[in-house]
């Protein structure tokens, strides 16, 4: 299911601009371009399904993050008594059977770093009060120089947007 940011994307064939397209821009303009006949979509990465489940549950809570996410962990093997590890064809399987019931499947590892980073955020003396208080996910829209652009910032509070930036590296973080 596409959300209305993504539906109004230059990238999925609406009239807004957004950062995502012009960072591929950056990087090279046919890439950009691929995206926008939609002959590329990005990889996705550990680091982005763990930032993606922690901006959810976080931002929106644990209601909303767990009719989005299923953090079972996937199969056990019998043999081991352990999970199966998510490259193998075992959790790969039951990963799609998930993502068919419209849930997106987290390993034990995954859903523990994000409680963890949840956590975290919420019991920091300032942090914690604004992702409260915040309201999430909210979609800001503007013609700058005659251009359509769109963000969606992670929560706004008080006419502040917060940001919340997850990242694999912190020496890759810009």
């Amino acid at each position: 299911m596409t959300d209305p940011y993504h539906a109004e994307s230059l990238a999925q064939g609406g009239r807004y601009l957004s950062s995502g397209l012009l960072a591929d821009y950056r990087r090279s303009p046919r890439l950009a371009w691929q995206r926008l006949v939609r002959a590329y979509s990005p990889p996705d990465s550990d680091a982005r399904l763990i930032g993606r489940a922690l901006h959810c549950y976080a931002l929106e809570g644990p209601t909303v993050f767990a009719e989005r996410y299923d953090i079972s962990g996937g199969p056990v093997n019998e043999r081991t008594g352990a999970p199966f590890g998510a490259a193998t064809q075992a959790f790969a399987a039951w990963a799609e059977g998930i993502r068919l019931r419209g849930l997106e499947p987290l390993t034990l590892k995954q859903a523990a770093v994000v409680a963890e980073l949840a956590a975290s955020l919420h019991g920091h003396a300032v942090i914690g009060p604004m992702i409260r208080d915040a309201q999430p996910e909210q979609i800001c829209r503007a013609t700058v120089e005659g251009v359509e652009c769109q963000c969606r910032a992670d929560g706004v509070l008080d006419g502040t947007l917060l940001e919340l930036k997850t990242c694999d590296a912190l020496d890759r973080f810009e």
